[in-house]
């Protein structure tokens, strides 16, 4: 069952264009997520009192309109099933009026946050919330990296960065690989869809590459530390419509 929150975009929300970020739109998603499963048992909280974490492993996004500041619009979100490996959850942004916005497909995994080892999903763990196993999730496309990358960016992976279950909060993904676009390109350009993957974990103090190639409207990304890779994106963009902005 689809699960709604009705949600006025705040400024803090919002980049200096008055548009939703992609990294607000990130935690506006774990929030609505977490609201669901906290009223059926299985949301964060009650997890580690399982030793068990949720984490994502493949998003993919297509943008129709960027939300504005102060805009009211409402936050959906569906558990779509699960397999023997992961759970498939689907993610919304709808004007008041049902206007699809944003639309979210993703994929994720059950983490034993002892032993760092995924937890096979059974029915008997997730009935309160999908009752059929084996169902079919919609399947993400796999990225492969690129040999080189044009441009490269470094970030140190700060205490501010961790979330609960003790690994770098996924918004920060998206930052670090957008930031290296610079503040002229982002203001000209919004993403038109995006697909992420996620590898390996990023540790705490430790230093992150960002390395991206932009070739015509899309953009290629891979997010590395230690020698490992840790995720590739692909984003594509489209231009900015100015009409729409403060």
């Amino acid at each position: 069952m689809k699960y709604r929150l009705n949600y006025q975009i705040q400024f803090m929300d919002c980049d200096e264009q008055g548009k939703l970020k992609l990294s607000a739109l990130i935690k506006l998603m774990m929030h609505i997520s977490n609201l669901q499963l906290s009223q059926i048992g299985l949301g964060t909280k009650d997890f580690l009192t399982k030793n068990l974490g949720w984490v994502v492993t493949q998003y993919q996004f297509d943008f129709k309109r960027w939300p504005r500041g102060s805009e009211q619009v409402v936050l959906t979100t569906e558990a779509k099933g699960f397999n023997r490996f992961f759970c498939y959850r689907d993610f919304g942004v709808e004007t008041s009026a049902g206007e699809e916005l944003i639309t979210v497909h993703s994929q994720w995994v059950i983490l034993d946050l002892a032993q760092r080892k995924m937890v096979t999903p059974t029915a008997d763990l997730l009935s309160p919330l999908v009752q059929e196993a084996n169902v079919r999730g919609k399947r993400i496309k796999r990225l492969r990296p690129l040999a080189e990358y044009d441009k490269k960016g470094s970030y140190l992976v700060r205490y501010d960065d961790l979330d609960t279950n003790h690994h770098v909060d996924n918004a920060n993904y998206f930052v670090w690989m957008t930031d290296p676009l610079g503040r002229d390109f982002l203001n000209q350009y919004e993403p038109a869809s995006l697909l992420i993957q996620f590898d390996q974990e990023v540790q705490y103090g430790q230093m992150v590459d960002s390395l991206l190639t932009v070739s015509e409207q899309s953009s290629q990304h891979e997010i590395m530390s230690a020698g490992q890779k840790n995720a590739l994106a692909l984003i594509k963009w489209r231009k900015v419509d100015k009409e729409t902005n403060f």
